[in-house]
């Protein structure tokens, strides 16, 4: 996603467009104002209890840009739903149009686990 995000061409890109500002916030939750902060331009997504956060942050300072992706999800409640697919599509034997449906687990070197799934036809 963040590759995507800086072949788009950052803050002068069509996708900028697409994003709200993001105010930066002081531990109360008060807007911090002027130059103390950085900027955040994202555009948040959900997905099957998937939720995303994407997009650009300028830093202070130097006013550097950065592209950023926050992906976060519920793999235990995902899986049930891959599995409640794959077993309807083997109960019902189908649907004639030769659809398949993949669901698996890995871990990355780091522990954490993924689950994927696919249903194509």
């Amino acid at each position: 996603m963040v590759k995507a995000l800086v072949r788009a061409g950052g803050a002068g890109s069509e996708l900028h467009g697409l994003m709200k500002e993001i105010p930066a916030l002081d531990y109360h939750g008060n807007k911090i104002e002027g130059g103390q902060a950085h900027q955040v331009r994202a555009k948040t997504g959900t997905l099957n209890f998937v939720s995303t956060l994407a997009g650009y942050v300028t830093t202070r300072g130097g006013g550097r840009p950065l592209a950023f992706a926050i992906f976060t999800g519920d793999l235990e409640r995902r899986a049930k739903i891959a599995a409640r697919i794959a077993n309807d599509h083997r109960v019902r034997g189908g649907d004639g149009h030769g659809g398949r449906v993949g669901c698996s687990t890995s871990s990355s070197p780091g522990g954490r686990s993924f689950m994927t799934s696919e249903l194509t036809y």
